[in-house]
């Protein structure tokens, strides 16, 4: 997946979105389907209607978003550690002293990160981790 928050015109999505925009990243994986601008503002307003998120993004039940965009069952947990799992969103702090999610693997090296295309060095430093199961 190549979006980053900023491509997008819901000023929500733009300023909040890299949770939700990380989920997105593991549906694509788990499904093969890919996701484009349009389907993800779309699914913002059904995700909200249906509670998942509030309104600035806040990920309310990432299991039932998951759940929603590839039809399989996820148990998600909140830890301070990397264990054994199938993904791993990381919660980083910036060197702008503001928080920010990513993909990572089990490594801490970085999948996906909304803010960015990857490529180069960045400096995070890690916060907590949520730890994404298929169950």
């Amino acid at each position: 997946m190549n979006l980053k928050q900023n491509d997008s015109k819901n000023p929500k999505i733009a300023k909040y979105g890299c949770y939700m925009l990380s989920l997105f990243f593991i549906a694509e994986k788990e499904t093969g389907r890919t996701y484009f601008l349009n389907d993800i503002e779309q699914m913002y307003y059904v995700f909200l209607k249906k509670k998942f998120i509030a309104e600035n993004c806040y990920i309310l039940r990432a299991d039932l978003i998951l759940k929603y965009l590839t039809e399989k069952n996820w148990k998600v947990e909140k830890s301070l550690e990397i264990k054994k799992c199938d993904y791993i969103i990381a919660n980083v702090k910036t060197k702008y002293n503001t928080y920010h999610f990513i993909v990572v693997d089990k490594e801490k090296k970085i999948l996906y990160d909304s803010d960015r295309i990857l490529g180069g060095t960045f400096e995070y430093v890690f916060i907590d981790y949520r730890l994404f199961t298929k169950i």
